[in-house]
């Protein structure tokens, strides 16, 4: 039995989601301890009691959002600021906790603190993210003004750390690997129990998953349609008309997705996932200014697998093509074995432990353990 930290970032639900499902299947083998920011220690808080793990909160960062819904670059810049300035005191204060526990492997979902503590106290490290395809993966496939933001964007994800020893990319599509890269792995996404056991079926209602920063517009939209919507992401509301507002709550949730008529969503690679494995028409739309969703949902329809849109151009009518479409196609539905990484990604994670274990006892180094890039 081994000891693992893992940390993860707040932003979005897929995170805590990649987090959850990997501690699913660790838990019985390994002692685990997650280091969580904002709504992502708020979402993981069942472990404590269903799998043991403690669970500590650690300093994080949101992305913040103008009054119309969009990606605020410059107040998510002064936050970067302010983040960095106190970044030393909370990396000292993991680094004591690290050398108090003495864990055998940190694992990090796109989150900066911890790594830089490990790499402090000689602990070695996995980065097991979504994002960091823009980091090791060629986008030559992608339009030149995407790509031009995946390039920009790749610079935090180098930032945040550059030392692991494995790099482990979740995501419903794959990318060619950089040449120039080493242990590099691209699994699907990480797929909870609850999603694996869900009976698919239709019950008729449109199922909607909204960001809090979405504009009042959409739902009047949502409102035009001649049948029942059902949201989440926006909490427990009086209905409103054909609307049923939902709190959050993951097995009501997952319950709906696998028997709704359709999803619409934000373009996350976690919950277009989902929908994809249970076989339901995806209408994807990026929020205004994410340039990661956006990439998404040029995936989405590149491949095949859905519609995407702006939030600016959903309309009723738009809306309403999509669901007769969706009523009379046939949506694909990836086989498990092809979306599911989360075998994948523990198999990874316990091949780097068996090696850092024959390191341990063999005094030659271990070559097979090599630096990523």
């Amino acid at each position: 039995m081994a000891r693992i930290f893992l940390s993860l970032s707040g932003e979005g639900r897929g995170h805590a989601t990649r987090a959850r499902a990997l501690v699913d299947h660790l838990h019985r083998q390994h002692e685990l301890k997650v280091f969580a920011p904002g709504l992502a220690y708020e979402l993981l808080q069942p472990l404590r009691r269903s799998h043991a793990v403690s669970i500590e909160r650690i300093d994080g960062l949101l992305n913040q959002y103008t009054s119309n819904g969009r990606m605020a670059y410059l107040r998510c810049a002064k936050d970067w600021l302010q983040y960095a300035a106190t970044s030393p005191k909370h990396i000292s204060r993991l680094a004591q906790i690290m050398r108090a526990e003495n864990p055998t492997l940190v694992i990090t979902d796109f989150e900066p603190l911890l790594p830089r503590a490990a790499e402090r106290c000689g602990v070695p490290y996995m980065s097991i993210d979504h994002q960091h395809y823009m980091v090791d993966g060629n986008l030559s496939s992608l339009p030149a003004r995407l790509r031009w933001h995946a390039r920009w964007m790749s610079l935090a994800g180098q930032g945040f750390y550059r030392r692991q020893l494995s790099t482990v990319i979740s995501s419903f599509f794959k990318v060619p690997v950089r040449s120039d890269r080493e242990n590099v792995h691209q699994v699907g996404i990480f797929l909870r129990p609850a999603v694996l056991k869900e009976t698919i079926g239709n019950n008729g209602h449109f199922l909607v998953y909204l960001r809090r920063t979405i504009h009042s517009r959409v739902l009047d939209v949502l409102r035009a349609l001649d049948c029942p919507v059902v949201i989440y992401g926006l909490g427990a509301r009086p209905p409103l008309g054909n609307l049923a507002f939902r709190a959050s709550d993951e097995s009501r949730f997952v319950s709906e997705l696998a028997t709704c008529r359709a999803l619409m969503c934000t373009a996350g690679n976690q919950i277009v996932g989902e929908a994809l494995y249970l076989g339901k028409p995806l209408l994807v739309f990026p929020e205004p200014g994410n340039y990661e969703q956006e990439i998404n949902a040029h995936f989405v329809t590149s491949m095949g697998l859905g519609r995407a849109h702006s939030a600016e151009e959903l309309t009723a009518r738009v809306l309403a093509r999509f669901l007769k479409e969706a009523d009379s196609g046939r949506s694909p539905r990836m086989p498990s074995h092809e979306l599911n990484g989360t075998p994948h990604a523990v198999s990874l994670i316990n091949s780097q432990l068996s090696a850092l274990s024959t390191a341990t006892r063999d005094p030659q180094p271990d070559h097979s353990i090599a630096v990523h890039a």
